[in-house]
């Protein structure tokens, strides 16, 4: 992936993007998405796709720690998009995650919630989206967020 200028760092200097730079990094995600297609899923987590049969997928969701007709919602909403493209994706892109380095190129940090999905999950800032689209990317922040970020998950669920 070195000629899309996508590097593994320990430490990057650079300053947080405003919202209104974070289309510019639109056509580089998708350079990213394409290159990394094949790549296979982290150990242990498992896509939206494999959740709406099972329970629990990787370190941050657990299904079974959710009110049951919750549950019936977010696989509802997944499985409305589950023939959508699937990829590596971030997991939690957002302006606070991606830095312009003094050269002016743009990085991606804390990849602490890879893995592969659907990768319209990584493109909901950056594109504009159908409403089953949107509605299985709040599923997605609840699932992933139910257990570590209970109040902000518990505040998402009135959007789905």
């Amino acid at each position: 992936m070195s000629t899309l200028g996508w590097t593994c760092e320990t430490l990057l200097e650079g300053q947080h993007i405003d919202q209104a730079d974070f289309s510019d990094i639109r056509s580089k995600l998708w350079r990213f998405h394409d290159a990394a297609f094949e790549l296979a899923q982290r150990l242990g987590f498992l896509s939206s796709v494999e959740l709406r049969h099972l329970s629990v997928g990787g370190e941050d969701i657990d299904l079974n720690s959710m009110p049951e007709q919750l549950v019936r919602k977010i696989r509802n909403a997944w499985g409305a998009v589950a023939d959508r493209r699937e990829g590596i994706i971030h997991g939690d892109l957002n302006t606070s995650n991606v830095l312009r380095t003094a050269d002016g190129r743009l990085a991606l940090v804390d990849w602490d919630e890879v893995r592969r999905d659907l990768i319209l999950f990584d493109l909901g800032q950056l594109a504009d989206n159908d409403a089953a689209g949107n509605r299985a990317r709040v599923a997605r922040e609840i699932a992933c967020s139910w257990i570590v970020e209970s109040g902000h998950a518990k505040a998402l669920v009135a959007r789905l």
